[in-house]
């Protein structure tokens, strides 16, 4: 009877040690990227907060479902924008566009800018905006540091007197806050505007989204 016991019992010790070498086997296997993925997915769902410095930010809080515009400005994407192999979450809602980016097992803002702005392909962000009074465009290229701040911005402008978006005749064109000819903002202007934004895959948030 005692061997029975004994054998049951070292029977069940070696299930039990197989068990949490599995575990810690499969703990060990999931990855710095695979984590950040799921602080993400987490966040999108709402099951846990960001913080930006003292303030905390949930994700009901970014985003409006009472806006016409929802569909056009409720995104999400993934995309890395410092360089450490690893995604930062863009958030475009109607108000602002968010970067949240992944420390120390948190979800922490990284950079705030304007709806109007969007990422490039090299890692930096493009304003732009129509405005009246008279018809203009506004313009800005934007780069940030490894921690999310500004470090460099240019911003430049065209502006239509006739008020009919012809920026061929009657139109002013404004660089760094100066006054130059269409030649020269088209030659000034020509590096910016030929950077692409084709990497990022921008995903229609709805509530509870996760990340696939």
């Amino acid at each position: 009877m005692k061997k029975i016991i004994l054998l049951l019992m070292l029977f069940l010790f070696l299930i039990i040690s197989a068990g949490c070498t599995a575990n810690a086997s499969y703990k060990k296997n999931i990855t710095t990227n695979d984590r950040v993925i799921l602080a993400y997915s987490e966040f999108l769902k709402g099951s846990i907060n960001a913080k930006d410095g003292e303030n905390i930010i949930n994700i009901n809080d970014i985003f409006r479902y009472d806006e016409d515009k929802q569909i056009e400005y409720n995104k999400y994407a993934l995309f890395d924008m410092n360089s450490d192999g690893l995604p930062e979450l863009h958030v475009r809602s109607v108000s602002n566009y968010d970067i949240f980016t992944y420390q120390e097992g948190q979800v922490i803002l990284w950079h705030q800018a304007p709806s109007y702005c969007y990422p490039l392909n090299n890692k930096a962000i493009f304003y732009t905006r129509d405005g009246g009074a008279p018809t203009h465009i506004d313009y800005a290229y934007i780069i940030c540091d490894f921690y999310g701040n500004e470090v460099f911005s240019i911003e430049f402008t065209k502006g239509d007197e006739s008020n009919n978006g012809n920026y061929d005749k009657n139109a002013t064109f404004i660089f760094d806050g100066v006054e130059v000819s269409k030649a020269t903002w088209d030659l000034l202007t020509k590096r910016y505007f030929s950077v692409k934004s084709d990497l990022i895959e921008w995903h229609v948030y709805k509530q509870g989204s996760l990340i696939s």
